[in-house]
């Protein structure tokens, strides 16, 4: 008791002794003392400054820039707080004026002109490599040829390579010389690689790996023939107003109509705009962050780091990056957004604490991110015993969130727009991980998936359910995860995925209208068990997708775990008595309608084909869902206005909301809800019209 008297004390000690300093890019004076620095009216002015005096802050001091004002440059943090006394960075002033910006961008001017709309700037200050450019404070693309509006979304295709040193496409028969450019290619549906151009002859290109400066190990896939690519970063592809490619210091960019020097052209000069290595306890709050070259905040071997109400943006590669061997990372009530890669690079790092942030329109541009598996993610590798909660994703260009590691929470998070420019991916996902155990994902909304399939080859083409995009995703055999009150909707493949999965429980859940299936189980490694599916809502709005697929390996059948008590639903059309074998679409037509009845779709490995089965077969063949049952409202599929009975609902919210609606409707559990229907946060509802509401 007496040692914590005295820590108490000590604390209580430091904190009144920390010392709070003052940074105005408007008023400030490098040459000022520290002391005078601790006046608001009398503040330093430069982040340089700040580098010069941050090695003799005391635990508990505070570096505070003033509201509405931004700062060039970079910041390095050479000191550590202590517990209960961190190192502030933050702000002053007015309290109604915007955050202070740090920003790593500068102005690009003195341009020469070259002809043809494409004019040249140099500067000292551009980096070896420039990842971000913006015109108008938008964030810019580079060129690229063929266009995103071209015919196959935008890309060429090669048909044959060798290894990773060339390509040749029919497609190059008449294009200019690309020799310095990159190609950006789609290996596979989750990979979007790099590699620079080295030489062109006739229709062949030699390459070379492009990897990203601070991130050596990416692993560069092979090529697939067949699979498409298009040029980027070289002037033969600038033809659009604001397009842009960069060598050796000298950045081209296109004004069509001339005159550049009419718009705000900024380019990222600075590669982190916060470095933290081997420090503890520092906390960001209230400041905004904009325009870095790879990563705006880049942590390593760090722990105890709080970013809290701050706005980071516009960022060259990752927002916040983090090594393994940093910990106890706490990002809050912030803004990530224009992220070209990864807004959250958790790389693996324990306990992270990721609560009430919006994560929007990061990595979003084809080409901009890094090469590799796991790139232009929302919140990627979060690892073991982290809690993730309350987050908005939207607009992101693979997966929402990934989590890794034991005793990680996922819970009420809303996941928008995932998978926009790959496929073969989740809203909230997984991979392997087959020892991990403690793992909760809870309530979460997850909705939209949509993936882009341009640029796959024939194969992934041929089979619109090849790949594709899953509410939630446990892939590669993961293991020990718990899976409750969720929902899952408008995906294109599936609402859940469990791949060779053990030992997961999904209970309690709803999926509505996913484009192929409400639940896919594929068991293929032969090591599934110990499944627990129960309770679930499986919605299906359309006649032709399915509840679920259930592929399992023969010797598996009835020993997989439980699957019962469940609600399998799809109103316009749920037949009896059926069991048939094979699609009615094909491998040569798969637009062709789907009619062949069933609402389970069963593939028992080893046997011959594809079953189809109703419910009441399903029953009896499989044994298991004894206890299910179809919709338990009266619905006549012969009926032309059957969809628009079918009313979807959700709450990503912290509170109730009530939900006005056009009529009287029943939920599939059989509860009548006339004229409104109240939901729980992150709660939804499937409903179908049963009637009108009498007006008094």
């Amino acid at each position: 008791m007496r040692l914590t008297i005295i820590i108490l004390l000590s604390l209580a000690a430091d904190a009144a002794q920390a010392a709070s300093y003052h940074v105005s890019a408007g008023s400030g004076d490098d040459a000022r003392t520290a002391l005078q620095a601790q006046d608001p009216a009398t503040p330093w002015r430069t982040l340089d400054k700040c580098n010069a005096v941050f090695a003799s802050l005391q635990p508990g001091d505070a570096l505070l820039f003033k509201r509405g004002e931004t700062f060039t440059g970079s910041l390095t943090i050479a000191r550590s707080g202590a517990l209960g006394s961190p190192i502030r960075i933050g702000a002053y002033g007015d309290a109604g004026v915007p955050r202070p910006v740090i920003t790593g961008l500068q102005p690009v001017g003195a341009w020469t002109a070259l002809g043809g709309g494409l004019y040249q700037a140099t500067s000292p200050s551009f980096p070896a490599s420039l990842n971000l450019v913006t015109v108008d404070g938008a964030l810019q693309p580079m060129g690229r040829w063929p266009k995103l509006d071209s015919t196959n979304g935008g890309y060429w295709t090669f048909q044959s390579h060798v290894g990773t040193t060339s390509i040749t496409s029919s497609d190059l028969a008449d294009a200019p010389d690309y020799v310095g450019g990159e190609v950006v290619s789609r290996k596979y549906q989750w990979i979007m690689d790099r590699a620079t151009i080295v030489t062109q002859h006739g229709t062949t290109l030699t390459i070379a790996p492009r990897i990203s400066p601070g991130h050596p190990s990416v692993t560069y896939e092979p090529y697939e023939d067949n699979h498409g690519f298009f040029i980027q970063n070289h002037p033969a592809t600038l033809t659009t107003a604001g397009e842009w490619s960069y060598a050796s210091g000298t950045l081209t960019m296109c004004f069509p109509g001339g005159n550049p020097g009419a718009y705000a052209v900024q380019a990222a000069t600075h590669e982190i705009l916060v470095e933290v290595t081997g420090r503890s306890h520092v906390r960001f709050e209230g400041v905004a962050f904009s325009g870095s070259n790879a990563k705006t905040f880049g942590i390593v071997g760090s722990d105890h780091v709080e970013i809290v109400d701050c706005a980071i943006t516009l960022s060259g590669l990752n927002g916040i990056d983090a090594d393994i061997a940093s910990s106890h990372l706490t990002v809050a009530g912030c803004t990530i957004t224009r992220t070209n890669n990864n807004a959250i690079e958790g790389g693996s790092a324990q306990h992270w604490l990721i609560r009430d942030n919006l994560l929007q329109h990061n990595g979003m541009t084809r080409g901009a991110g890094q090469s590799g598996d796991g790139q232009y993610v929302g919140m990627s590798y979060i690892g073991g015993h982290s809690l993730v909660e309350f987050n908005r994703v939207i607009d992101t260009g693979y997966l929402g969130i990934h989590f890794c590691g034991d005793s990680v929470l996922i819970k009420n998070n809303f996941v928008q727009r995932f998978c926009v420019i790959k496929t073969d991916g989740g809203g909230i996902y997984t991979y392997g991980e087959k020892t991990r155990t403690g793992r909760r994902v809870i309530d979460n909304i997850v909705v939209d998936g949509r993936g882009d399939r341009f640029g796959l080859g024939p194969e992934v083409l041929a089979n619109p359910y090849m790949g594709g995009d899953h509410g939630i995703y446990m892939d590669g055999g993961s293991t020990q995860v718990e899976i409750t009150g969720n929902t899952t909707a408008n995906c294109d493949a599936s609402g859940y995925h469990l791949g060779s999965s053990r030992d997961i429980t999904v209970r309690g859940n709803t999926a509505y209208n996913n484009s192929r299936t409400q639940l896919l189980l594929i068991t293929t490694e032969a090591q599934a068990g110990g499944l627990d599916i129960r309770d679930n809502i499986l919605f299906s709005r359309k006649g032709d997708q399915s509840v679920t697929v259930y592929q399992i390996a023969a010797q598996e059948v009835g020993t997989i775990g439980i699957i019962d008590d469940n609600f399998y639903c799809r109103p316009v059309l749920e037949p009896h008595g059926i069991a048939v074998q094979g699609y009615s679409r094909n491998a040569q037509n798969w637009d062709s309608p789907y009619n062949d009845g069933g609402i389970v779709e069963a593939d028992w490995i080893g046997d011959p084909g594809t079953l189809f089965y109703s419910l009441d077969r399903w029953q009896a063949i499989s044994g298991y869902d004894l206890n299910t049952i179809k919709t338990p409202i009266p619905f006549d599929p012969a009926d032309p206005q059957a969809l628009d009975r079918i009313r979807f609902e959700y709450n990503a919210s912290k509170t109730a909301v009530l939900i006005p609606l056009d009529g009287i409707y029943a939920d599939v559990r059989g509860a009548t809800h006339a004229g409104s229907i109240t939901l729980a946060p992150y709660a939804s509802a499937v409903l179908i019209r049963t009637g009108t509401v009498a007006v008094s």
